[in-house]
Formats: C-alpha cells, sequence, structure tokens
C-alpha cells in the first residue's frame, strides 16, 4: 500500500539521489536504480510528539537498505528516550541513535547572539558537518529549512507533514523550498498546488508515518 510504511520509504528512497552521482546498483525499473551507498538523516529538535511522524520512515529504510546509512540524531534526553522506545519496535532495523554535538556550546553562542535565535537552529547551524556529510535530511518540522542558508549543495531536504492537514502551518509559503514533501492525500495536494507551494513530480499523497507506527 502507498500509505503504509513501506509506500512511504520508497517514495523517499526515489527522491533521495545524491550529486555527483556515485556507484548504482539495480533493483528493477529504473526508478530503483540506486547508489549502493547514501548517508540520511532523521534529525529531532523539536518536541517529541512529532518524532513518530518520521521515525517509522527511518525505520522501513533502514531495512529495506541495509546498505545505507540511516541516522536518528536527537537534541534532548526526552527526545532520545522516546526515540529509543520506537526504535525497539523495530529489532530487524539497524538505526544508530546518536546526539547532536556541544549542546553547552550552543548555550554560549545563544548568550553571545541574543535569545532571539531559537536553540534548535542553532542546534542545527552547530552541526552543520553532519548534514555537510549527508546525501539527504528528512523532517516532520520547517525549521530545519535554515540547513538551505548554509551552503550544502548536494543535501536533499524531505518533509514528512505533522499535525492534521487542516492547520495553516501545514500549508506555509516556504514549503516549497522542500526537495520533496509527503502529504497526506489528494485534498491536501490540491490546496498546496493552488497557493503555489508544491512542485509537480516533487510529492507523494497518502502518507502519515504516526499511523503506521507498529
Amino acid at each position: 500500500s502507498e500509505s503504509s510504511p513501506i509506500g512511504q520509504q520508497r517514495a523517499c528512497r526515489y527522491y533521495i539521489r545524491p550529486s555527483p552521482h556515485p556507484k548504482r546498483v539495480r533493483h528493477g525499473g529504473p526508478r530503483d536504480c540506486l547508489p549502493a551507498s547514501m548517508k540520511v538523516v532523521f534529525p529531532y529538535i523539536a518536541q517529541t510528539h512529532q518524532i513518530p511522524h518520521s521515525l517509522p520512515i527511518a525505520a522501513e529504510l533502514a531495512m529495506q537498505r541495509p546498505d545505507w546509512d540511516i541516522r536518528l540524531v536527537c537534541s534532548s534526553d526526552d527526545q532520545e528516550r522516546v526515540v529509543r522506545r520506537l526504535v525497539a519496535l523495530y529489532p530487524q532495523a539497524r538505526l544508530p541513535v546518536e546526539r547532536f554535538r556541544s549542546t553547552a556550546f550552543i548555550g554560549w553562542l545563544q548568550r553571545r547572539l541574543g535569545s532571539g535565535i531559537p536553540e534548535k537552529s542553532l542546534t542545527l547551524i552547530r552541526n552543520r558537518r553532519l548534514f555537510a556529510e549527508a546525501d539527504a535530511v528528512v523532517v516532520p518540522e520547517r525549521t530545519s529549512l535554515i540547513l538551505r542558508k548554509l551552503w550544502l549543495p548536494k543535501l536533499r531536504m524531505i518533509w514528512t507533514n505533522h499535525g492534521a492537514p487542516g492547520r495553516a502551518v501545514t500549508y506555509a509559503d516556504d514549503l516549497i523550498e522542500f526537495a520533496y514533501v509527503l502529504l497526506a492525500g489528494e485534498r491536501q495536494a490540491a490546496r498546496m498546488r493552488e497557493q503555489g507551494t508544491l512542485r509537480e513530480g516533487r510529492y507523494h499523497t497518502g502518507t502519515y508515518a504516526k499511523f503506521d507506527l507498529v
């Protein structure tokens, strides 16, 4: 089913392609002609309730493509506890759980630059090297779009959506900045298309990963 986690990971897998392309291996049709090695980061920088909106996709990718480097990266103890509890539901998935670097430095930087810059944005900036080494980042929030300002030319940004599709935040203008978006249904896609925040060929409908959590 296209709305299952496997359908979601296929949608992600189709678009996650680095440039320049490394050696490729073929798994079927032309859409499955994929690199033998990929690094995909699933960062968690916001509330814990957002975690189930992308973690099932990470688990399916890890099981379907064990040759890929799939990483879950947390910024707090609460996030790490939730992530580890959910990862335990997928014993066949090889999913390293990591922490972002140097939270003490981020606190110092925030004091120097002022409180107007959210800590989660500073966390992303501080960990630029992690994202520079990745081929794609998969997120349920929009704060991570700050990565587009850090000169990471090969990084593909994929948005998984979270929350009810009727909320205003679901139709924010900056969604068009994502390379690929996973949407709940055609109605959501139609509204985004109407307001000019959806690019044809860069989205997949029938996706709401939280409901497909094991």
